[in-house]
């Protein structure tokens, strides 16, 4: 299913005319439909933080983002690394280890808007470097996936307390984005229409008919409420079908199962409980 096969069918449901192409941003009927395609999309993806089996992602390991200077150059007065580029996902509070040029260890005070150079907290050395400064930074921001609706921690990093902010991960334990380690997520992406499994593109077009039909101010026509009515509850019913058929079964020796077998493997050898 296209964008544009998604917004016809929307209008076919609402007995409007089927416009021939889209109107991305515009005011017309066709661009609003558009939109409230847009919002019920990303919604129904979402499905409440919970997601979906296709766009559901979990116990993934995301680390830091640490970045790095291969040959910059050192101004001890101002305390500036200098190197075109290399800071643009720099953070004020980030701690930089450098190796050569200059040695030694210093928290960012801030940070070229350009992403050009960071300023440090301490003189690491008296003497002006003009290249050959190499560092990286020791612990950094985490950035969300492309596409990510929800997240948050899982499995052995459930217990941390970090939320989704803007778009990176928030540590409320330690009021901070910066983070040291690397950790495991769950996280909901959000795919083009024509990426979703078909089931629920659908559902997702017959909750768009609904808004549109309202959006057109034909609440009376009760015969394309009815038949809209009628899509959303056979399209969610088959959404949910084709999700339950992902749930597929698993046998092996994931930690639920050996839990459940009392640390015993599927040959009766007995294992240690996890660390």
């Amino acid at each position: 299913m296209t964008k544009l096969s998604a917004v016809q069918r929307m209008f076919e449901l609402c007995g409007l005319a089927v416009p021939p192409a889209l109107a991305t941003g515009g005011v017309s009927t066709t661009g609003r439909a558009e939109t409230i395609l847009d919002e019920e999309d990303i919604t129904i993806q979402g499905r409440a933080g919970n997601g979906w089996k296709y766009n559901t992602r979990t116990n993934v390991q995301i680390a830091p983002t640490l970045p790095a200077v291969t040959n910059g150059a050192w101004t001890a007065a101002t305390k500036r690394v200098t190197q075109a580029g290399a800071f643009t996902q720099a953070a004020a509070g980030q701690s930089f280890t450098f190796t050569a040029g200059i040695t030694g260890t210093s928290i960012v005070t801030q940070v070229d808007t350009s992403g050009n150079f960071i300023v440090l907290t301490d003189v690491l050395n008296a003497t002006d470097v003009a290249s050959g400064v190499v560092g990286a930074a020791t612990n950094g921001r985490v950035f969300l996936p492309d596409g990510c609706i929800t997240i948050d921690t899982c499995g052995k990093s459930e217990s941390r307390d970090l939320v989704q902010v803007g778009g990176l991960m928030y540590d409320r334990e330690n009021n901070t984005d910066i983070i040291s380690v690397t950790l495991y997520y769950q996280y909901v992406l959000r795919f083009k229409i024509e990426c979703i499994p078909q089931d629920i593109a659908e559902h997702i077009v017959a909750k768009a008919a609904m808004r549109l039909l309202n959006y057109t101010n034909q609440q009376t026509n009760r015969l394309s409420y009815r038949m809209i009515d009628d899509e959303i509850m056979r399209t969610k019913a088959a959404a949910n079908r084709f999700n339950a058929r992902m749930n597929d079964v698993r046998g092996g020796n994931d930690d639920d199962r050996l839990i459940m077998r009392g640390f015993r493997t599927e040959y009766n050898n007995w294992v240690a409980p996890f660390n």
